[in-house]
């Protein structure tokens, strides 16, 4: 099962129409060598591309980073989480997110 694929499942099965990514990002982060990675309102990963597993030496055949917080993930990017948590209810709250 494609990653794409399994982004669109875990949206279906939450029921959160809010957490499914339109397709032409979905392959356009796929594809890109660039790091991407997506986060819910609650912080938790839907979706990040192979290059951000790479960076962080995580194997997605091993951990599915989709579904976790920064302080779940079995790299030392976990020791920053409350750094990245921060950062990002602040954007929240400076309504500067992309996603709002």
């Amino acid at each position: 099962m494609s990653n794409i694929e399994k982004i669109v499942r875990q949206a279906q099965n939450t029921g959160h129409s809010s957490s499914v990514l339109p397709a032409q990002l979905l392959i356009f982060w796929e594809y890109s060598q660039d790091l991407w990675g997506v986060k819910d309102i609650n912080l938790k990963y839907i979706y990040v591309n192979a290059a951000y597993y790479n960076i962080f030496n995580i194997n997605p055949k091993v951990f599915c980073i989709a579904g976790h917080l920064d302080n779940a993930l079995p790299s030392q990017i976990a020791g920053f989480a409350s750094l990245f948590h921060q950062h990002n209810r602040q954007n929240e709250a400076q309504e500067s997110s992309l996603l709002h």
